[in-house]
């Protein structure tokens, strides 16, 4: 069954895992925290300097706003870097208005 997701963080972490649930079927929006690499990465559909191999299907949404990113999701995947969590679920705190299942895929420390 198809999942409503939330990738947070469209590096090259996110992105992979963008793409790998949307490959397997799941409705995906991706979250670009920074404006300019967002509207970049809508252009282009890719992410040149780190997967420049990689094209980002049209099907995935790619957003720099997080209430957008998040509206209707059933999971919300966490692939900012591990000193970037915290930012990010405080700043989420206000805009749920739901329970959501987290996964967290930081790494690094």
């Amino acid at each position: 069954m198809a999942e409503r997701m939330a990738v947070l963080g469209a590096g090259s972490w996110g992105i992979a895992i963008a793409n790998l649930l949307n490959g397997n079927g799941h409705y995906i929006k991706l979250w670009e925290f920074n404006r300019e690499d967002c509207r970049r990465l809508q252009a282009e559909r890719m992410h040149r300097a780190k997967l420049p191999e990689i094209k980002i299907p049209e099907s995935i949404i790619i957003t720099d706003n997080l209430e957008e990113a998040i509206e209707g999701a059933d999971f919300l995947i966490l692939a900012v870097p591990t000193q970037k969590v915290r930012s990010v679920c405080e700043s989420l705190g206000p805009l749920l208005n739901s329970p959501r299942k987290f996964v967290n895929l930081a790494k690094g420390v």
